[in-house]
């Protein structure tokens, strides 16, 4: 008899600890999670409560800053406030219309830590990503002339500007530039097939302002104003009369850019032919 006093006891104890970690539950049930995210309402030992037990996209688990969800009323993250989105933004972010953080229209963005790829005058000039790729240039119009006078290939930048389309390709107004290094690595040019993003290739758009090589290009044609076109599809915008009908190279590079209704593919300088054509 004494030994089933114990037991009785024991299930007391039990069944009383577990009503008090779970706020006052009816039988020690599980924790509450209708919509099957992960997170129930009760907290306690069911961890962070979940604001709307019927809203799966709506817990303690969203990340609303890295998803972009930032400033549209909703509390995802069940914190208790609607995040405010930075006003710091990747060229990826700005040059993808569909990236989740494309900002919106008229929006002051800052870029960091860019890579100066090509200066093409005192009003202008290309960056990119380090890491490359597509969706990673752009160009940024400076007509105040923001950036330092002997800028150069290599820079390492901080831009505040306002993105816009000028004549279909886009660009940042310089609205403030900083220089942050010098003599950094160049991303590695991005390894394009000609015709793939040749107008109107199907990757002609996520390249835009890319520092892009293409591979083993013939000359197809020589064209107006004494450019470039090979393969049969893309144009290089470069004139050297030594280039003839028929030339084969190794590679081609250059920053490739958008003008006059169709993009081409601009080398910097006649070393950016593999072989070069410097004379």
């Amino acid at each position: 008899m004494r030994r089933t006093k114990i037991s009785y006891i024991g299930i007391l104890l039990v069944f009383g600890l577990c009503y008090s970690l779970l706020g006052g539950q009816d039988g020690c049930e599980p924790c509450t999670d209708r919509d099957g995210d992960g997170y129930a309402r009760e907290g306690g030992i069911c961890g962070p409560i979940d604001c709307d037990d019927l809203e799966p996209d709506l817990n303690p688990g969203i990340d609303e800053a890295g998803l972009c969800l930032c400033d549209d009323g909703i509390d995802q993250d069940c914190d208790g406030v609607d995040c405010h989105l930075s006003e710091i933004y990747t060229i990826y972010q700005i040059q993808n219309p569909d990236d989740p953080c494309h900002p919106a229209p008229d929006s002051e963005v800052t870029i960091v830590g860019v890579i100066v790829t090509e200066v093409t005058s005192q009003e202008g000039f290309f960056v990119e990503e380090p890491e490359g790729e597509p969706w990673s240039g752009i160009y940024v119009y400076d007509p105040d002339e923001l950036a330092p006078t002997d800028l150069a290939r290599g820079d390492e930048l901080t831009i505040i500007g306002l993105p816009a389309e000028f004549y279909d390709m886009t660009e940042i107004g310089a609205i403030e530039i900083t220089r942050t290094g010098t003599c950094e690595p160049i991303p590695a040019p991005s390894v394009a097939d000609s015709c793939d993003i040749a107008t109107p290739g199907p990757l002609a758009e996520s390249y835009e302002s890319v520092l892009v090589q293409v591979l083993d290009p013939m000359v197809t044609d020589i064209i107006m104003c004494g450019q470039l076109e090979v393969d049969h599809c893309l144009w290089i915008d470069y004139v050297d009369p030594g280039i003839e009908l028929g030339d084969t190279f190794d590679s081609i590079t250059g920053i490739f850019t958008y003008s006059y209704g169709g993009f081409k593919l601009s080398p910097r300088d006649c070393s950016d032919f593999d072989p070069p054509v410097c004379n």
